[in-house]
């Protein structure tokens, strides 16, 4: 799942392509904000992200679109 996360900051987001569901993001984000700890995101190459739930400023999820078969493209 490819998701942008804006940085207090920083100009630009930062995107990933992580293995995770919508909602395990969206848990991982609220255990975090709860207990006002480091977020850490690992995307799906193995890099890992550690950003300070109080620097976060936003976290998009992409829609994720299903795969097109045939020559009806």
């Amino acid at each position: 799942m490819d998701i942008s996360v804006a940085i207090q900051g920083q100009a630009t987001p930062v995107s990933l392509n992580v293995s995770l569901t919508p909602e395990q993001l969206t848990q991982k984000i609220q255990t975090a904000l709860a207990n006002n700890e480091l977020l850490e995101l690992t995307s799906s190459e193995g890099s890992t992200l550690l950003i300070p739930i109080s620097a976060l400023g936003y976290v998009r999820i992409a829609k994720e679109e299903p795969r097109k078969v045939g020559f009806g493209l």
